[in-house]
């Protein structure tokens, strides 16, 4: 009998878990109004770098993610999630965000290229 392969998950979902997961290490030590704010204050900036993220809406509620982004390349995702991570503190960020991620995710982001993605 073949053994079924999961199914990876899509961009949409990683994308969503992924900025769920920054909006709540945001959020902790400042507040979710904050982490929406500084989220999409970045995504001003980086919008013409990568068109992809008019495609994602912050509120306080979390991230909403249009399914257009699982037509993206996951290597430009990944850059655009270490962009970010750059622009808001790589190190301490990145491993906040990974102690919050389900560990499925997180082994699917080293897909993406992100490097703050250690080994698992």
């Amino acid at each position: 009998m073949a053994s079924k392969k999961s199914a990876e998950p899509s961009n949409q979902i990683i994308t969503v878990e992924f900025f769920n997961s920054l909006m709540n290490v945001l959020a902790k030590n400042t507040s979710v109004n904050y982490s929406v704010i500084a989220l999409e204050q970045i995504k001003k900036q980086q919008v013409q770098k990568y068109p992809f993220l008019k495609e994602i809406i912050f509120t306080p509620k979390g991230a909403t993610v249009s399914t257009k982004i699982n037509s993206v390349d996951i290597r430009s995702i990944g850059k655009m999630f270490n962009t970010l991570l750059e622009i808001l503190g790589p190190n301490i960020l990145g491993e906040l965000i990974l102690e919050k991620l389900n560990p499925k995710i997180v082994k699917h982001l080293q897909k993406f290229g992100i490097s703050f993605v250690s080994e698992i």
